[in-house]
C-alpha cells in the first residue's frame, strides 16, 4: 500500500506542476472558479457542479484530500496547500491571464486551464477511491497504523521514523 501511495503522490505532483506551468494559472482564480457561490469555501456539491461542466466524475472521497480540518468544506488555505506542488519553484506563484488578449485567446487559455484542472480533479478523486478500497479490502485502520508508528504518543511521526520505516520495509 505504501508503494501505491508513493506512486500516486508522484503522479499527483506531476499533475500539479503541469497545472502551475499552464500559462495564466492562478490559485485564486481557480479557487473562485470552484467556489461557485463566492462564500469563501468549496463544498462537495460545488466540486461536483464543476466536474459535471468538465465532463468528469468525482466522488465525495475527494474531500479527504483537500478538507484538512474535516469540516465538510474546503477553504482557500486548504485548497492552496493541497493544490500547490511541493517543489519550491512553484511557491507563491500567482499568474493571471494577461489583459489585452482577444476573446479567442482568453477562451483558449481558459480551456487549457480547465483541461489541467480536470486532470487533477479526476485523478485525485479516483486515487482517493483506490486508497479507500485498499484500506477496506485489507481492513486497514489508518488511526491504528498511525498509533503503532507513533511509539511515544506524540501525535505526529518524525521524519526519522518515516526514514526508518522506508528502510525497514524497503519501500520506494
Amino acid at each position: 500500500m505504501f508503494k501505491h501511495q508513493l506512486g500516486g503522490d508522484k503522479q499527483s505532483e506531476a499533475l500539479k506542476e503541469s497545472l502551475f506551468s499552464t500559462e495564466g494559472f492562478s490559485i485564486i482564480d481557480t479557487f473562485k472558479r470552484l467556489d461557485r457561490d463566492n462564500n469563501g469555501h468549496i463544498t462537495f456539491d460545488e466540486l461536483q457542479e464543476t466536474a459535471t461542466e468538465l465532463n468528469i466524475q468525482v466522488s465525495e472521497s475527494i474531500l479527504n484530500l483537500f478538507d484538512h480540518d474535516r469540516d465538510g468544506k474546503i477553504n482557500y488555505n486548504e485548497f492552496a496547500r493541497t493544490i500547490q506542488p511541493k517543489d519550491h519553484n512553484y511557491h507563491n506563484y500567482h499568474g493571471r491571464i494577461p489583459y489585452g488578449l482577444s476573446q479567442a485567446e482568453q477562451d483558449l487559455r481558459k480551456e487549457a486551464l480547465d483541461d489541467e484542472l480536470k486532470k487533477i480533479l479526476e485523478y485525485s478523486s479516483s486515487f482517493e477511491d483506490e486508497l479507500k478500497a485498499i484500506r477496506r479490502d485489507y481492513n486497514i485502520n489508518a488511526e491504528l497504523v498511525f498509533a503503532q508508528i507513533d511509539d511515544f504518543n506524540l501525535g505526529y511521526i518524525s521524519s526519522n521514523m518515516v526514514s526508518f520505516i522506508f528502510l525497514t520495509f524497503s519501500v520506494g
